[in-house]
């Protein structure tokens, strides 16, 4: 079952359920692999500790890295953005409890090279890491069918060229910016950071095809989005 790998890996784990993080730090000692691994109660402090590496220019001690995805503070899918910025080439699995595909879509976009369903049988999760370890914290064939699924959810048909995809959070940027909320008081009343609301702000640009948030709260309201 385990990798046949000639080195031992160490791996960073970061999450907020004492509990849990100490039962799945014992479940991914288990692998022969697995040489050590590295908890984490908070992004905040996860992220200072990859901020002393990148100011020593030094490389992550850490072959994975499993993200929760419902950390309070800076979340999950912001960790893991903050994370790819820093060091691209990271390797990070997200783990939630639910298997919500517009979460595992915004993880993947935001960086995320694998993904974990928390809430699965032992047996089940024990399989899930063994993949991840063995390729590369690539998805698995089951949830590499759920993202497909999303992707293709939120193509725009080809007989309706003006359909614009946007997620519920953009939606929600959207209408901030409608009633002339600054970035600040978004990130404020959304509880993201502002990094979080200039990228959606980007995205929303993107798929409305527009430059200004004047433009793109005059075309969602024509399009009936906001």
């Amino acid at each position: 079952m385990q990798p046949s790998a000639e080195r031992r890996i160490s791996i960073a784990y970061v999450e907020d359920d004492s509990r849990f993080r100490f039962h799945f730090a014992e479940l991914l000692s288990q692998f022969e692999v697995v040489e050590e691994v590295a908890t984490f109660l908070s992004a905040e402090v996860f992220l200072a500790e990859v901020d002393s590496y990148r100011a020593k220019d030094a490389p992550l001690p850490w072959s994975f890295v499993f993200m929760d995805l419902g950390l309070p503070g800076i979340d999950g899918i912001e960790a893991i953005r903050r994370l790819k910025a820093r060091f691209p080439n990271a390797k990070v699995m997200a783990l939630t409890v639910f298997e919500e595909p517009d979460r595992i879509l915004s993880a993947i976009t935001a960086g995320a090279d694998g993904y974990l369903l928390k809430s699965i049988p032992i047996e089940a999760l024990r399989r899930d890491i063994d993949w991840a370890l063995r390729h590369g914290a690539s998805l698995s064939p089951a949830l590499a069918e759920a993202v497909l699924k999303v992707i293709r959810s939120h193509a725009p048909r080809s007989s309706d060229p003006a359909t614009y995809v946007l997620s519920p959070r953009q939606i929600e940027v959207l209408r901030a910016l409608s009633e002339g909320q600054s970035y600040r008081d978004i990130a404020v009343n959304l509880d993201v950071s502002i990094d979080t609301v200039r990228s959606h702000v980007r995205q929303i640009y993107a798929s409305l095809q527009v430059k200004s948030a004047r433009e793109a709260v005059s075309k969602a309201m024509r399009k009936n989005l906001i």
